[in-house]
């Protein structure tokens, strides 16, 4: 995974586990670069999209498509829709 600003899906994912199971300190980012053999600026700039994304989708401003947990074929959302405590629950089981 060495100096590309775009990731593959499998590196995406590799980084949003990190993100879970490094514990928070000044320290965190660096470590992830550490693990995914990456440099801190480009951890840094994919958790800043993060963050960016995530605002927008706490927003309403996004529709976030809801997958079947067995399935890739998404279930269509309606825009400015708010998650329930079930669905909230079940997308953060996905991202483990």
């Amino acid at each position: 995974m060495a100096g590309t600003m775009k990731w593959t899906w499998e590196e995406n994912k590799a980084f949003e586990v990190a993100l879970v199971q490094v514990p928070d300190s000044p320290a965190k980012l660096e470590i992830i670069a550490a693990q995914m053999r990456t440099s801190v600026d480009e951890i840094k700039y994919h958790y800043d999209k993060l963050l960016q994304d995530i605002a927008v989708i706490e927003s309403g401003r996004d529709v976030v498509p809801e997958y079947s947990p067995r399935s890739a074929t998404p279930i269509v959302a309606k825009k400015g829709t708010r998650w329930s405590a079930q669905e909230h629950e079940s997308y953060d089981e996905s991202l483990i």
